[in-house]
């Protein structure tokens, strides 16, 4: 076949459709990567969480209000917060220490990232020891912060130690 101009102008028209083509097609999907459980992410929660018990440990219960996540704060205010964990050293005892009991982690990068964080610790307390978990999710600002937790414990089922009679 003999390549004339006419067909060496359809030609570089089509390959340009074509790469065009192949661009626009490229922009519309989501690119992303995810990875689960990886250890570096597992580290950086922990980090955010050993802060939140040392505050704990030391009393200075007023320093944890940071870690948690705006839509936290929107169902429980800083006052809320402040008289749970009263209740809850009252009734289950100051935190002595913790050990991460399990993890999850998913973090996904790209167009629409998100960073997951699922922690469960078995918490040793001064009268009942307890499981809390945290769920936690990395902020825009690249801050890891608390979204909800759970703390269960049989000493929730315990009568007070002053009402319990000898």
């Amino acid at each position: 076949m003999i390549l004339t101009r006419f067909n060496m102008k359809y030609i570089r028209y089509g390959l340009f459709i074509l790469v065009l083509v192949c661009i626009v097609t490229a922009c519309k999907h989501n690119f992303y990567t995810q990875r689960k459980n990886d250890l570096s992410d597992k580290r950086e929660a922990e980090k955010v969480m050993g802060l939140f018990y040392g505050n704990l440990i030391l009393e200075q219960k007023e320093e944890n209000i940071k870690f948690y996540s705006e839509k936290y704060l929107e169902v429980s205010d800083q006052n809320e917060i402040n008289r749970q964990t009263e209740v809850i050293e009252n009734k289950l005892g100051k935190v002595i220490g913790k050990e991460l009991k399990s993890w999850e982690t998913s973090v996904v990068t790209g167009m629409n990232p998100k960073a997951e964080y699922l922690l469960v610790f078995d918490v040793e307390r001064e009268k009942h020891n307890s499981v809390e978990t945290y769920y936690l999710m990395k902020d825009p600002d690249d801050s890891i912060r608390i979204y909800s937790n759970s703390i269960d414990s049989k000493g929730f089922l315990m009568e007070d130690d002053n009402n319990e009679s000898n």
